[in-house]
């Protein structure tokens, strides 16, 4: 999950600090965008990045992944909660006078404990990754090196990862502020933040705390990038190149030189097709979307734009381990910035 505390919330700070809260985001939007020019995301199809699935591998196998890797998170979830002990349903009327539900009808809340909000947040992404490690070292020939999470790569993926969280935590906080404010005129009321922070500032165990923050800052973003680009964003990209009628580009091949004043003849690689410029972006937002719809509903536009992020970063770069650290920069931010401000 992708955390988000209103650390930029106008009603839990003064006007003195709400217009400081926002010219600060503004100057470090400001910083994001300059960052982006001179990383050439602004250039026309600096998107297109390395193909990352080969012509006549068949996306079924992906496929298959993808859904048993979200039927045993589902399953492992559930044994989570009850091994620790059943949650309890209760009927409590709803109280918010502004919400996007009728405000008369009864809700049913799942009242989860500490213990038991820790485990579901940890456990079951972290078996969920696993599995589809598993999977693409077993039953996808190369899995892991076309999805670009092999070891070798990690030290370029963190690098780029830490550039482009200069461009995207700014812009995703930014984008916070802007919706605080809508929402605010809208007078449509929500909690101040994510239901992990919720637990982890009130929470007095500090084996608990750790076990939280982990979860949010390396968990997270271990399994949700790996079933969200990893996955179904390269699934989605791949799809529409299979779908599609975009003639082949073939390969000129390479020379190998033999002997002196003797060349042999060209060795032709396999056609491969190339996904165009705008079925990366309509995946990227296909993908963002849907991830911002497993998030609280109020922290939809901002999750939103850090999904797009993170698509871009994806596309470009092939690397996960890029994604995964903007992913954990982000959320460790997020965490750091509500326990300082919660004291």
């Amino acid at each position: 999950m992708s955390i988000l505390g209103q650390a930029t919330s106008a009603q839990q700070h003064g006007a003195q600090d709400e217009w400081l809260i926002s010219l600060v985001l503004a100057a470090l939007g400001l910083l994001a965008v300059g960052v982006a020019a001179r990383a050439g995301v602004f250039r026309r199809g600096s998107i297109a990045g390395p193909p990352r699935v080969g012509e006549r591998e068949p996306l079924g196998m992906m496929v298959l992944v993808l859904g048993m890797a979200v039927l045993l998170l589902i399953m492992t979830q559930v044994l989570c909660v009850t091994s620790v002990g059943l949650a309890q349903s209760t009927t409590v009327p709803a109280t918010t006078q502004a919400t996007s539900q009728a405000a008369t009808q009864p809700a049913v809340q799942m009242a989860m404990s500490p213990a038991q909000l820790a485990m579901a947040s940890s456990v079951p992404p972290l078996v969920a990754f696993g599995f589809m490690v598993i999977a693409n070292r077993t039953i996808r020939p190369y899995g892991l090196a076309e999805l670009g999470l092999t070891m070798d790569r990690i030290q370029r993926g963190v690098i780029s990862g830490l550039v482009g969280s200069l461009v995207a935590v700014p812009l995703v906080f930014l984008s916070s502020m802007v919706t605080e404010f809508v929402w605010q005129a809208l007078h449509y009321t929500h909690p101040s933040e994510h239901e992990l922070l919720k637990v982890l500032g009130e929470s007095v165990n500090p084996l608990l705390g750790v076990v939280l923050i982990a979860a949010a800052v390396v968990v997270a973003p271990l399994f949700e990038e790996m079933l969200f680009r990893g996955h179904l964003q390269t699934l989605l990209t791949y799809a529409w190149v299979r779908l599609g009628r975009r003639p082949p580009v073939v390969s000129r091949g390479f020379e190998i030189p033999l002997e002196a004043g003797f060349v042999a003849p060209a060795v032709p690689e396999m056609p491969r097709r190339v996904p165009a410029v705008w079925m990366r972006w309509v995946s990227v937002i296909v993908t963002s979307v849907l991830f911002s719809l497993v998030h609280p509903a109020w922290s939809i536009p901002p999750i939103f734009v850090l999904s797009v992020c993170l698509g871009y970063a994806y596309e470009r770069t092939g690397n996960l381990w890029t994604t995964i650290t903007m992913h954990a920069v982000f959320n460790g931010v997020s965490t750091m910035l509500f326990l300082m401000l919660m004291r």
